[in-house]
């Protein structure tokens, strides 16, 4: 091996220890997932009441189901065994 070949090699070992050096030194504190949740005051009084279906603009979910389905029959021209 070169001494080019050393220099990167020794180089990418010291890199390999820095970064196990730096992991090793994080301190290590278990967070579980429910603490990351909002708390019930969030929860029990959102700022906006949550809409029922009672509030969807139909006309306008069917309109970008229609386009989004042209643009899906576009994407799949020209590929073969896709069935349309």
């Amino acid at each position: 091996m070169t001494l080019t070949g050393w220099i990167i090699l020794g180089a990418f070992a010291a890199l390999i220890v820095a970064v196990v050096v730096h992991d090793a030194s994080k301190p290590k504190r278990h967070r579980p997932l429910a603490k990351r949740q909002p708390g019930l005051a969030a929860t029990k009084h959102p700022k906006k009441p949550e809409l029922g279906l009672e509030a969807v603009d139909h006309e306008l979910v069917e309109k970008v189901q229609k386009e989004n389905k042209r643009l899906q029959d576009l994407n799949g021209r020209g590929i073969p065994g896709l069935k349309r």
